[in-house]
């Protein structure tokens, strides 16, 4: 099997990752309440730190699935016997290639999240300053 045939949207699901999207907009979308609530935008730049936690946990996804000991143990083969699949083997190799993909997302989610965090609330109040 091919890494280049296999569908991303597939290791996503395996992953959760939709989860951990739409939880980082729910919460971009209450601290942006907050924010016009209290006219402050710096409880909009909090939600960055929630997304960079969540992108954290989706990159550090294959230690926390496998442990600090396990990390490097070598995956079981993929054939045995010259015919017969192995589909714990198999069962390995999605779930590295998943983690993959978690790392990848993660990675982009920490970048946003970090901006988020860092300027959110600058660029906001240049663009949409509250009348105070």
């Amino acid at each position: 099997m091919s890494e280049d045939k296999v569908s991303r949207w597939a290791h996503y699901k395996i992953i959760k990752a939709p989860r951990y999207i739409i939880l980082s907009f729910i919460i971009i979308i209450i601290c942006t309440f907050l924010a016009c609530i209290y006219q402050d935008w710096s409880y909009f730049s909090r939600s960055g730190g929630f997304i960079v936690l969540f992108g954290a946990l989706l990159g550090l996804r294959k230690l926390l699935r496998k442990g600090a000991r396990e990390l490097d143990t070598p995956n079981e083969p993929l054939v045995i016997n010259k015919n017969q699949f192995n589909t714990k083997g198999m069962f390995q190799r999605v779930q590295d290639l998943s983690d993959s993909f978690a790392q990848e997302l993660g990675l982009i989610m920490v970048i946003i999240g970090t901006f988020i965090n860092g300027f959110g609330d600058i660029v906001l109040n240049a663009l949409f300053p509250f009348n105070t």
